[in-house]
């Protein structure tokens, strides 16, 4: 069994899960979000249903990235 040795949290990179996301929904998922202010980067991963999402934490909070995706239709895990 592996143990963590070091564990660093990032408040500017979260990631996203979902019930699910097709590849045409990775697309428009990142398209919303890079439309975000604050949003620099986002890599959504269909297979896994997640988004890795880094972002500017002083201009967009977390709770509003659920939102704004939560608002445009996208079901969160």
């Amino acid at each position: 069994m592996s143990t963590i040795e070091a564990l660093m949290v990032d408040e500017n990179k979260t990631v996203l899960c979902f019930d699910s996301l097709s590849a045409g929904e990775s697309v428009r998922l990142r398209q919303l979000l890079l439309s975000t202010e604050g949003v620099k980067k986002v890599e959504a991963v269909d297979s896994s249903r997640q988004a890795l999402i880094e972002f500017d934490s002083r201009k967009v909070s977390y709770q509003s990235l659920e939102n704004i995706v939560s608002n445009a239709g996208f079901a969160l895990d």
